[in-house]
């Protein structure tokens, strides 16, 4: 697929599915998003993961993970999908300001300055991974007309992701 029919693509689905729906219809669109969204981040979990731990530098991905399975979900489903998506909302208003209206690249300087807070706050580099959730968040944010409607539709997707990730290390455990 082009750059170009991605973008439209991408386009057709904000506008279609997002710009005019109600709250319900706008958390039911970002359901496959966030399957999708929790498919990247573990592949390049695994990528980050692998190549790290060829080069002798084991982590502690696992006991992250084990101490977020076992805490409060409320941080992680109620005040970081706010929080964080406000702060993506700024720096996109901020970059797109500086870069114009392309798809693809605001989107991905936030992600991936998303992708490097959380890797230096838990100070695990694996935690990058990240990036392909943010990702996702600020094309919503970026490319919807109304940057409201996309900033929600960010917030119920962080939800989501967030929500997957905690039940897949509940269910299936870490490590």
């Amino acid at each position: 697929m082009s750059l170009v029919n991605a973008r439209n693509s991408l386009g057709w689905y904000v506008e279609r599915y997002l710009c005019e729906a109600k709250w319900w219809e706008l958390f039911l669109a970002c359901i496959p998003l966030a399957v999708l969204s929790v498919a990247l981040q573990n592949v390049l979990e695994w990528i980050i993961d692998t190549v790290l731990d060829s080069f002798g530098f084991y982590g502690r991905l696992d006991e992250i993970m084990a101490y977020h399975a076992e805490m409060s979900w409320v941080g992680p489903l109620l005040v970081a999908p706010v929080f964080e998506n406000l702060l993506c909302l700024f720096w996109v208003v901020v970059f797109s300001h500086k870069l114009g209206r392309t798809w693809w690249l605001v989107p991905c300087i936030v992600g991936g300055i998303a992708a490097a807070f959380h890797a230096l706050i838990y100070m695990e580099p694996r935690y990058a991974s990240v990036f392909a959730d943010f990702f996702l968040m600020c094309c919503l944010i970026h490319n919807a007309k109304n940057r409201a409607v996309g900033f929600w539709a960010s917030v119920f997707l962080h939800f989501l992701v967030n929500f997957i990730v905690l039940l897949q290390w509940r269910i299936f455990g870490v490590g």
